[in-house]
């Protein structure tokens, strides 16, 4: 089947896509009228001038809906919804987030391979790093551009 380069996710704060995410299969809203109406009370939207059902063109992603409720027929590839299907998994349920805190930039090269550096090198390894700091030299005023410049320069 081509792929319909105009297949959006309805569900709000989702940007998946069919040309972004072919992996992801997208469902037409029912024409059940009362699962329907179960779908965009699920996904806190209202019908409205702003946004109508249209079949065809208004699709829910597939990563809104539980595993079990997708399936594939015996020898067919689309994948299908059992009937009844209520969207459930959103951003403001927590689905999808991966950890509650991020960890500090320190936290997560801590845990990285040899970021000790004292015990990779050793210390006689780290002093002579340290012996090597860079010190300005206190006689190179020539291009000193944050310092004022001297009466009559």
């Amino acid at each position: 089947l081509p792929v319909k380069i105009k297949c959006y996710c309805s569900v709000p704060f989702c940007s998946n896509s069919k040309r972004k995410q072919p992996q992801l299969s997208f469902h037409d809203f029912p024409k059940d009228k009362h699962v329907r109406v179960k779908w965009i009370t699920a996904i806190r939207r209202e019908e409205s001038a702003k946004f109508t059902v249209q079949r065809g063109s208004t699709y829910v992603c597939s990563q809104h809906f539980r595993p079990e409720e997708l399936y594939v027929r015996p020898g067919g590839s689309r994948v299908r919804l059992m009937k009844g299907s209520v969207p459930s998994r959103f951003v403001w349920n927590n689905f999808g987030s991966r950890r509650e805190t991020r960890q500090t930039p320190d936290e997560r090269a801590s845990t990285r391979p040899g970021s000790d550096i004292e015990a990779a090198m050793g210390e006689r390894g780290v002093q002579e790093i340290e012996a090597m700091r860079w010190e300005p030299a206190a006689n190179v005023m020539e291009h000193d551009y944050s310092r004022p410049p001297a009466p009559g320069e």
